[in-house]
């Protein structure tokens, strides 16, 4: 007997169960594992997804200029990466990744290989130099999806390289060492950070790249000087007064503490210029100030 025997009677024989709050119970278990699928639902919602250097990049097809092959490079995605902030020279550092890796271009049949924004300016003079001078010694070779900076800085030489034997202007190897330097020093500050997976630091590597850094500083200030001389701005996408601004930036880093404060002052005269660009400028000639006061009180 349960405690709805007899019901049958009025046709409500289906009633199963002898527990009188049975239903009520389940019926609160699952409201109660309901809500818990909403919270952790809300959660994911809620909870920023981390981000990897993967997330930021595709690959994109190219065609070769010179030899016509398709291939693909790895590229950044566009308005993906945030931008933190730049340095003294103009390089830019982003959150979660450096896209200065993928900014070289480069044929894994031929070797042809270029800044992005040069890769498809190419004349058919200059394919027939890369064809010989590049093409003609390259041994064929793919690199992952996902730079690190010893294949970036291989990319860039081999970017030079090309630069070099097609015969391109001033600007563009100037450009191309500005950016092989910012890769060098990205490569350097990787080592050196407490996120660096590559195991143990070894000082002579971050000498070496702090040297050859210097050296690529070197002769983007070299170029720059000469692109700016004989070259139509905008230069490298750059106007008048921002050309000014790197090359007193790249002349303070090299030493030429003379030349830096002459561009800087002719910047910070102009009406025209920037509050942003007067602000980097005030803080440069701040720099050059003090490294000049230290010279004269090291020559006294």
């Amino acid at each position: 007997m349960g405690i709805f025997s007899g019901l049958e009677a009025l046709g409500l024989d289906k009633i199963v169960g002898d527990d009188l709050f049975e239903t009520e119970a389940r019926e609160a278990e699952e409201k109660k594992k309901a809500d818990e699928r909403a919270a952790r639902n809300e959660l994911k919602v809620h909870t920023p997804k981390i981000l990897t250097e993967g997330d930021y990049i595709f690959l994109k097809t190219y065609k070769c200029p010179c030899c016509r092959t398709d291939f693909k490079n790895p590229t950044v995605k566009s308005n993906k990466a945030r931008l933190i902030k730049q340095d003294t020279d103009l390089r830019p550092i982003y959150r979660d990744i450096d896209p200065l890796k993928y900014d070289v271009v480069m044929c894994p049949n031929c070797g042809y290989a270029a800044l992005t924004s040069y890769f498809d300016k190419i004349t058919m003079p200059q394919v027939k130099l890369v064809r010989a001078g590049i093409s003609s010694h390259f041994t064929p070779r793919e690199f992952e999806t996902i730079l690190d900076y010893s294949d970036t800085y291989l990319r860039y030489q081999l970017a030079l390289g090309n630069a070099m034997v097609k015969r391109s202007r001033a600007s563009e190897k100037a450009f191309i060492c500005l950016k092989t330097a910012w890769i060098l020093r990205g490569y350097r500050e990787r080592l050196l950070s407490p996120d660096n997976t590559e195991g143990p630091v070894n000082e002579a590597t971050i000498t070496a790249l702090e040297k050859d850094e210097a050296e690529f500083i070197n002769k983007a200030y070299e170029g720059f000087v000469e692109a700016r001389a004989n070259e139509t701005p905008p230069i490298c996408g750059m106007d008048t007064v921002t050309m000014d601004y790197l090359v007193a930036a790249l002349a303070y880093k090299t030493g030429n503490l003379d030349n830096a404060a002459r561009l800087v002052s002719s910047i910070l005269l102009k009406n025209t210029v920037g509050k942003h660009t007067k602000d980097s400028a005030r803080e440069l000639k701040d720099m050059i100030i003090s490294d000049i006061k230290k010279q004269k009180g090291q020559e006294s």
